[in-house]
């Protein structure tokens, strides 16, 4: 290689770069600095001018053999610096120094709004966390950089939070938490909101992606990190500030017929009180599946059911139309309608899964979610215009129903032969404590009235009814 033709190397290099767009030209700087470019474009520069500076100085020329060789090396030095450039580039391995630079690059992207080359970057060094400052931790965890990211189908935030090591090398584990859980739940497409639709409908012809299976069992259906990171607080959030905002007072207090359904792509897919309310549901089942007993926060179902029920009106131009759903004729109706049924089923979960006599199961999660059912039952029946009498005299009946059938035939009711009767009974005293207690501080006209109203219409032609009224309406105190 002559002086001229390192020029042109050097001049077909630099085109290259302009040609790229600010985001991989920054990206490129971090992986090869220019003291690099300097050096290897001088070391090349020497070996041409070699031969005349031996010739010039020395008063004699380099043999044939050594001139070839020089030609080589003048020519490989460059092309093997490009591809280890370009290696180095590839692989975008942190270092300390370079590391520093990470949030500029970050701030490139989202000026230039191009973000393909900072989801590059990160997925490269997602093992890589250790070298990550906190300042660097918080601009990769920025709601923008979050959310372009998720956009364009790239979920390495989640996958970050979804390692134990990387949790343990940050100060604060709920922020990105956050972030992170609140963008799955309003993105469009998200691999929480695919886990929803693969247990619970809405999307008909939608199929999860096994990568995003995978991604949340490592996260929100793992029962350690979900506890772990307070994975219910976003989630609940979402839900609350969505009911609290107002932009579903009038469409939710319409017809539910397109949100309950399972045909076509049903609005429920896209509501963030809907899809926060399963993604808790999940996660809590998951933990009911691994064993793993805890509070799980069961609360924010109360929480949630009381702001819902305060929105909801019982119009009667719905309620009272015959074309409408005559369980849940409104969207809000539809969700309370669901959190009940929801408590119903986490807590036949959890006896089901009590196979020992004397098991007692997992105590703390059943007594929260036995005392929940009830407070939701008690706060739907304690006031009056919010849903019609008639949902809110079937809320009380499946409770009692439920009680009644645990107490007379557990096995047929949650269709199984081996169960703890320890859990059994502690869950029937919780249930019938609550409502007892409910019933009898609160001095509610409603709440007593809508009791008697429920208790008196069960069918006594039903064997667990017939047997076991006298005993309930003891334990009641009606």
């Amino acid at each position: 290689m002559d002086t001229g033709s390192l020029f042109a190397f050097g001049g077909i290099l630099v085109a290259v770069f302009a040609i790229a767009n600010p985001v991989q030209r920054f990206s490129f700087r971090m992986f090869v600095s220019a003291e690099e470019l300097f050096q290897c474009f001088l070391l090349t520069f020497v070996l041409i001018q070699l031969p005349e500076f031996a010739e010039l100085v020395m008063k004699k020329s380099i043999p044939a053999a050594g001139q070839w060789g020089i030609d080589i090396a003048s020519f490989l030095v460059p092309v093997v610096a490009v591809f280890c450039w370009l290696e180095r580039w590839w692989k975008a391995e942190l270092s300390t120094e370079n590391e520093k630079l990470l949030p500029e690059l970050i701030q490139v992207g989202l000026r230039e709004g191009m973000m393909d080359e900072i989801g590059r970057v990160l997925s490269r060094n997602k093992s890589n966390f250790k070298l990550m400052t906190a300042d660097t931790v918080r601009s990769i965890f920025d709601p923008k950089v979050v959310q372009r990211l998720t956009r364009s189908n790239s979920y390495i935030h989640l996958e970050l939070l979804s390692q134990d090591e990387f949790l343990t090398t940050i100060q604060d584990v709920f922020g990105p938490t956050d972030i992170v859980i609140r963008d799955c739940i309003n993105s469009q497409e998200s691999p929480l909101r695919s886990v929803i639709i693969r247990s619970y409908g809405g999307y008909e012809n939608h199929k999860i992606q096994e990568w995003e299976s995978g991604l949340m069992q490592k996260t929100v259906l793992c029962p350690q990190w979900y506890l772990k990171v307070r994975c219910d607080y976003p989630l609940l959030f979402s839900a609350t500030e969505a009911i609290g905002s107002g932009e579903f007072d009038d469409r939710y207090n319409l017809s539910s017929d397109r949100y309950a359904s399972d045909q076509g792509i049903s609005p429920r897919i896209n509501c963030p009180v809907y899809l926060s309310v399963k993604a808790q549901v999940l996660a809590i089942e998951s933990g009911i599946s691994e064993g793993v007993d805890g509070d799980y926060f069961v609360d924010n179902f109360m929480h949630m059911f009381r702001d819902i029920r305060c929105k909801s009106r019982g119009l009667d131009s719905v309620w009272d139309n015959p074309r409408y759903n005559l369980e849940f004729p409104s969207v809000f109706s539809f969700l309370l309608y669901e959190i009940l049924k929801d408590m119903q089923f986490l807590l036949a979960s959890i006896l089901r899964r009590a196979c020992d006599e004397q098991e007692l199961g997992m105590p703390l999660l059943t007594g929260k979610i036995a005392s929940i059912w009830v407070a939701c039952v008690v706060d739907l029946a304690r006031t009056k215009g919010h849903v019609s009498d008639g949902f809110v005299l079937t809320a009380v009946n499946a409770y009692m129903v439920f009680v009644l059938q645990l107490k007379h035939a557990p096995r047929e009711l949650l269709f199984k032969r081996n169960l703890s009767g320890n859990a059994i009974n502690s869950a029937l005293n919780r249930l019938t404590s609550e409502m007892r207690n409910a019933c009898k501080y609160s001095q509610n006209e409603n709440l007593g009235t809508a009791i008697q109203i429920a208790f008196d219409q069960l069918d006594t032609g039903k064997e667990y009814v017939f047997k076991q009224k006298d005993w309930f309406a003891e334990q009641l105190e009606l």
